[in-house]
């Protein structure tokens, strides 16, 4: 798909309506009112009191599901701590029941009572942290441990005579090196010796259920007896047992509901939580857990101050929303008096630069004249819109059949065109004009009608031929000095190939060897040769039809520029030498206006070294990375600081008129490259020139103006 033209700032040409009629496209007053202004304010007010309000219910609810969530969890919790309890003791069941009917299956003697212990797998469970076992309620055996206090084993030997044949969960019992145990006792039935077994479990085992899972420092699990003596407690990471809670709130709560749920303060710190129960009855014990009402409401404040952020952000974004929609009823009144009194400053650019525009579209042959064009033709207000063939007015046949087919190859490639033509103006006068056309799309990208630009270049054109006539005159002025050089230089290999000729007869006539006469002749051929190969260097100079740019040699256009020099030269002879870097052997230029700078800037030099004891002039050509470099160095006494040797009409010699540098600028300029005097001193001047390649100048010349 072909892309669209822009406008000279990446825009694609869009059809709005005529490009000419902007003053009635541009509204001439945009003002918000007070009653639109109060809408804005009403809107705003009331969106955020709905905010604020739809916030206050969304806390109070969110406040009640967040106690409500805490209590289901705290719950969630004493239910698993329960049944974490429940495994617990069902596994220290069956062991104190495997040590009886398997240990104790018959009254042995100390010794392989002990070793039957010893070898147990009971003994081994990570769980349990010892083993006593006294069949008759004497003479203990240990397993796990060295030794229990008197005390402890008279507490299991109490628990177990009332136990009626049952489990007894005793209290945090001390036992040496280990601190306090809680003992899980059993009755030895009387057919078996009587007694009793024990296992003994670390207060902490109770609670490790927790083990992994988010426990929050203020959260608390207890394991209670109906005694109102703590078995094992955690509070955050801090475990503790042997607690007395007797004729506490918890106590009164248990009795009351032994499965109940209240808030209130915890026996022991005071702190303020959620307390959920489960009674184990077989056990006569009790879980429970608590979560921390602060713990709680400080989750609720962080949602809060979240809500409170977004509430925030959004009453800022109504109100900056409300500002923006104020403030921009008035800005935009400004921008538009911006665009007008920018439109007023490009069509007095327009005017100054003489430059008008126009809209043609065909479907409607609509002909649109903007205000300064129909100023410049003389039209008055009212040929505003025309038709194409109006401008038959304006031009002869030629260029009308020449504006058609623009405008045609525009409408069917979308390309943009310029073209120069003159038009005879009303009042009599020739003017150049320069038109520059586009296409113009409607929305669907189809091309609708043409947009173009008319500008009067005839100062330009005047200007352009001015100066087409002063580098003739420039070209005739060295034809002129060249003519008057080689009038003078051409006697001497003239002369001589005459007196060769001359003596060659004379010897025909002495009947002279045959060697002789032809040696004569060759010689007065060279001399032949030599002055044909100055008139041919002068020809190539001086010649106005080599417009062409091709490849040439820089070896071959230095040695004729270099013959020239060398046969126009005046006084002594002067040292011309050459210097061509071998990247540069090859240059794409206009030959023959190449030639005329080298020649130019050669003869210059020449001119400076007329009173140099030894005279030198030095060419040299390198290549750069986008074009070439030549310099031309004399041993000359320099120029003159405040000379400009490229200015038009300016001279430091007596004869002539000075434009031989300034057409050198101009043909260099011309060649996308520019000219310099690299230094200037007493010891000597050297001027260099630069041309681009090909390819750089092909880049420059499609950039789109």
């Amino acid at each position: 798909m072909m892309d669209r033209p822009n406008d000279g700032y990446g825009a694609p040409l869009t059809s709005t309506g005529s490009n000419m009629d902007r003053d009635t496209r541009l509204p001439t007053a945009i003002a918000s009112s007070t009653q639109s202004r109060w809408v804005v304010i009403v809107a705003a007010v009331a969106g955020i009191l709905a905010l604020l309000a739809v916030a206050v219910s969304q806390a109070n609810y969110q406040r009640v599901q967040a106690e409500e969530t805490a209590v289901e969890s705290n719950r969630a919790r004493v239910i698993a701590f329960e049944q974490f309890v429940l495994r617990t003791l069902e596994a220290a069941e069956l062991a104190t029941q495997h040590l009886v009917e398997h240990v104790l299956d018959r009254v042995p003697d100390d010794a392989t009572l002990l070793s039957r212990l010893k070898h147990d797998q009971t003994a081994a469970m990570p769980l349990f942290s010892g083993i006593v076992i006294s069949p008759d309620g004497r003479n203990p055996v240990f397993s796990g441990i060295e030794r229990v206090p008197s005390s402890t084993l008279d507490e299991m030997d109490r628990v177990s005579r009332s136990s009626r044949g049952g489990l007894v969960v005793t209290r945090p019992l001390p036992v040496a090196g280990r601190g306090n145990l809680v003992a899980v006792v059993r009755s030895v039935p009387a057919d078996r010796g009587g007694g009793f077994v024990a296992v003994l479990i670390e207060p902490a085992k109770f609670t490790d259920f927790s083990v992994g899972v988010s426990f929050h420092s203020e959260d608390l699990i207890s394991l209670i007896g109906l005694d109102g003596i703590t078995r094992a407690r955690r509070q955050g990471s801090i475990h503790s047992s042997g607690e007395d809670v007797r004729n506490t709130l918890v106590m009164r709560r248990q009795f009351a509901r032994p499965n109940g749920t209240y808030l209130g303060p915890s026996v022991l710190d005071g702190t303020w939580r959620y307390f959920s129960h489960r009674r184990i009855p077989k056990y006569q014990l009790f879980a429970t857990s608590g979560t921390s009402l602060a713990v709680v409401r400080e989750r609720i404040e962080q949602w809060q101050i979240v809500r409170l952020s977004i509430l925030i952000a959004l009453v800022l974004a109504i109100c900056a929303a409300s500002f923006a929609l104020l403030t921009s009823m008035d800005r935009r009144q400004r921008r538009l008096n911006k665009i007008m009194a920018a439109n007023i400053r490009l069509n007095e650019a327009q005017r100054i630069g003489k430059i008008g525009d126009w809209d043609y579209f065909p479907g409607e042959d609509r002909l649109h004249w903007s205000d300064n064009l129909r100023a410049m033709y003389g039209r008055d207000e009212s040929e505003t819109v025309s038709k194409l063939g109006d401008i038959a007015e304006y031009s002869d046949s030629r260029d009308i059949s020449r504006v058609t087919g623009e405008i045609r190859k525009v409408l069917e490639t979308g390309a943009t065109r310029s073209y120069e033509l003159n038009a005879r103006m009303r009042d009599g006068t020739l003017s150049a004009r320069r038109i520059i056309a586009a296409p113009v799309y409607n929305d669907s990208g189809e091309i609708i009608g043409v947009h173009g630009i008319d500008q009067d270049v005839t100062g330009e054109v005047n200007l352009r031929r001015a100066e087409e006539r002063l580098q003739e005159i420039a070209r005739l002025d060295s034809m002129g000095a060249l003519a008057a050089t080689l009038a003078h230089e051409l006697n001497q290999p003239l002369g001589s190939a005459t007196n060769y000729l001359a003596a060659a007869k004379r010897r025909l006539g002495m009947n002279s060897p045959k060697e002789v006469i032809e040696g004569l002749v060759r010689d007065a051929l060279r001399q032949l040769h030599h002055l044909s190969k100055i008139i041919e260097s002068a020809r190539d100079l001086v010649k106005h039809d080599a417009a062409i740019e091709e490849v040439a040699s820089v070896p071959e256009i230095l040695a004729s520029v270099v013959e020239l020099l060398r046969s126009i030269r005046k006084g002594r002879r002067t040292i011309i030498e050459t210097y061509v870097e071998p990247d540069a052997q090859e240059v794409w230029a206009n030959v023959a206006q190449l030639k005329q700078v080298l020649f130019n800037l050669g003869r210059n030099g020449i001119e400076a070294l007329a009173d140099s004891d030894e005279p030198k002039l030095v060419f040299t050509a390198q290549a750069t990375s986008d074009g070439w470099q030549f310099c031309v160095t004399d041993n000359g006494p320099g120029m003159p600081e405040d000379f400009d040797p490229f200015a038009t009409l300016t001279t430091n010699k007596k004869e002539g008129l000075g434009l031989g540098l300034s057409i050198c600028r101009t043909i260099i300029e011309a060649h996308g490259g520019r000219i310099w005097v690299d230094k200037s001193s007493a010891r000597g001047t050297t001027v260099c020139f630069f041309i681009s390649s090909q390819s750089s100048r092909l880049e420059v010349a499609n950039e789109p103006a």
